[in-house]
């Protein structure tokens, strides 16, 4: 079992960037040499009054170390909104076990 390092990621999302600059990549392409190769849950938190979730393409990336089942909170400055998981926010994810 890989050793729980925590990874805390800060991603910006702007329209007018294209996703490579808006990709939190930095910790993910650290996350295996640190020797962590799963992700046990993820915190989403924006300055909304309603949820908020992440973009399809880090949803994907998020994915490549997570589960369906593993939980997304969904959060704002003044607390927890909703909890949902990766399966729910990314169907038919593209996975390697299955091809």
């Amino acid at each position: 079992m890989s050793p729980v390092i925590d990874h805390i990621c800060f991603k910006l999302e702007i329209e007018a960037l294209s996703i490579a600059d808006t990709y939190f990549g930095s910790p993910k392409f650290h996350m295996p040499t640190d020797g962590c190769t799963e992700i046990y849950e993820i915190l989403v938190m924006a300055d909304t009054k309603k949820p908020t979730t992440p973009c399809g393409g880090c949803r994907q990336r998020l994915m490549e170390f997570s589960k369906p089942n593993t939980p997304v909170y969904l959060c704002n400055l003044e607390g927890f909104l909703e909890e949902t998981t990766m399966g729910l926010l990314l169907p038919g994810a593209f996975d390697l076990n299955t091809i």
